[in-house]
């Protein structure tokens, strides 16, 4: 569950033969966020019979996140949700036409608040996320204007009922158009699609699947059980309010927006926050005993030049292993896994603090390094002394 102070001020202007029907709101979150654009406009798009309230989990938790974390990001959001009716878009394939057109020139009136041609994020919420897709075939899609889609719970491949034609050959329609422009106007867009698992009993998961019309360089399909830090499922409205996956995905979509703009950047930071894990893991491998910790300390250390950094020790996690070399079982010494969680350093120093041989023979004292992440890097172990691993 989170919680929010939400305030909807209402956004004129948007010429539209379909501005009577609809209508555009800016969300403000109530004690923290002024009247001022931050400078990046993201605009979530409801599902069926979905409520424009429906962005408060999301849009609170962002601003908050980056309330706190000024010195981290530069750049806040600026979170639009549209009041469409609460009409059935899943059932009524004209009303899934008819909001893909207002919502192209909600974008256009999005972008005159804005100092240039800026592109916006759509977060779209099941029904949401197939009228974002639809946007792009309407005569009235102004290209670039859309960079990044987030869709949560969407059913990609089929609708959930088919009891309109007009919503089968729009679906149709959808599918063949990604596909066939992914190297022309959809070459710049990056989309990623997000399922809440078995717990959602409205849309299948299998449906929400997008890989078979999204290259892997533009997006990809995943499940919020899968998701490091959230690891549970969601029901098919709970997604948007469940805790752990909001705060994830809002500090995904600042990093995003407070990045360089492109496919490969937006694609990594998705990657590594939906697929990896946020912290990363340093794992040292080490046959030094217990009894020669006096001796030397590990340090983490931040700063660019490594001449002059800014150190302080840390106490890691210890694992004992067998001796993967010992003749002997019962006479061997066990290796130890020494386990660094923390995330905010640019190097792990190791000192030797000198002092009498810890072995007999020096060259047998070994620390491995290796770090887990997305792409784990095997480092290059040292003969004892002072060490620096990247």
């Amino acid at each position: 569950m989170t919680y929010s102070y939400p305030k909807y001020n209402r956004v004129e202007h948007v010429r539209s033969p379909l501005a009577t029907k609809y209508k555009l709101y800016i969300y403000r979150d109530g004690y923290r966020d002024s009247d001022t654009l931050f400078g990046t406009p993201a605009l979530f798009i409801p599902g069926q019979a979905g409520s424009y309230g429906q962005i408060r989990s999301l849009a609170s938790t962002t601003t908050n996140l980056f309330h706190e974390n000024q010195k981290t990001y530069n750049k806040n959001m600026d979170f639009f949700t549209v009041d469409l009716n609460e009409e059935l878009s899943a059932l009524n394939g004209q009303n899934l036409l008819d909001q893909a057109v207002y919502l192209n020139d909600v974008i256009k009136r999005i972008r005159e608040l804005y100092q240039g041609p800026v592109p916006v994020m759509i977060i779209g919420h099941s029904m949401g996320g197939i009228v974002a897709r639809a946007m792009f075939l309407q005569p009235n899609y102004i290209p670039g204007s859309i960079d990044t889609i987030v869709t949560i719970a969407t059913p990609h491949l089929a609708a959930p009922l088919l009891l309109d034609p007009v919503i089968y050959k729009t679906y149709n329609d959808i599918i063949e158009y990604w596909k066939r422009h992914q190297q022309d106007i959809l070459k710049e867009v990056t989309m990623i699609s997000i399922a809440g698992g078995s717990l959602d009993n409205i849309i299948h998961s299998d449906g929400v699947n997008m890989d078979s019309f999204v290259p892997k360089a533009n997006g990809f399909t995943t499940y919020t059980t899968s998701i490091p830090n959230v690891w549970t499922g969601c029901d098919h409205m709970a997604v948007l309010w469940c805790k752990q996956f909001i705060q994830t995905l809002s500090s995904t979509l600042l990093q995003v927006i407070n990045s360089e703009n492109t496919v490969e950047e937006r694609m990594r930071i998705f990657k590594y926050n939906f697929f990896v894990s946020a912290p990363k893991k340093l794992q040292l491998l080490t046959n030094l005993q217990p009894q020669f910790d006096m001796r030397w300390s590990i340090v983490l250390c931040k700063g660019t030049d490594i001449y002059k950094l800014d150190c302080e020790y840390m106490k890691p996690k210890v694992t004992l292993l067998p001796s993967a070399t010992a003749q002997n079982l019962i006479e061997s010494s066990p290796y130890r896994l020494l386990e660094i969680t923390k995330t905010n350093y640019d190097y792990v120093g190791v000192i030797n603090h000198g002092g009498q041989k810890i072995v007999g023979n020096e060259d047998k004292v070994f620390l491995i390094g290796h770090e887990i992440s997305s792409e784990p890097t095997l480092h290059s172990y040292s003969v004892w002394g002072n060490v620096l691993f990247t």
